[in-house]
């Protein structure tokens, strides 16, 4: 019974690990919001699927994990302010690399987005 249960435990530590680990090799979308109005939705269009975050409050930040895409390709991204103007653009997604990939956007005052990939 004690061998059975140093098992179990083995096993779910194991499992959590994983879990964490997995996680944060995940490529993930980060919005920063320097403006003084909240960002009502911040959409990133992936080759293979798409990511949502909003609202995001003034001085603040969201960050969203993705899976990894299965193909290249173009993402586009689109920001519902807080006015109702939307900012938008779009930019080429590599399929290789995408582990630890953090695609930052930054959302400045003037409504403007910028976007850097790292890693």
């Amino acid at each position: 019974m004690k061998k059975l249960s140093i098992a179990l435990v083995a096993g779910l530590l194991l499992v959590a690990v994983t879990v964490l680990v997995g996680r944060e090799m995940a490529p993930t979308v980060h919005v920063q919001n320097r403006s003084d109005h909240p960002v009502r939705e911040f959409v990133v269009e992936l080759p293979t699927s798409r990511v949502s975050i909003g609202p995001v409050a003034p001085d603040s930040a969201g960050r969203v994990f993705f899976a990894p895409q299965a193909a290249g390709g173009t993402l586009s991204y689109r920001a519902e302010l807080h006015d109702g103007r939307v900012a938008s653009g779009e930019a080429a997604y590599a399929k290789e690399g995408q582990w630890f990939r953090t695609l930052r956007f930054t959302v400045h005052a003037d409504g403007s987005v910028a976007l850097l990939s790292e890693g």
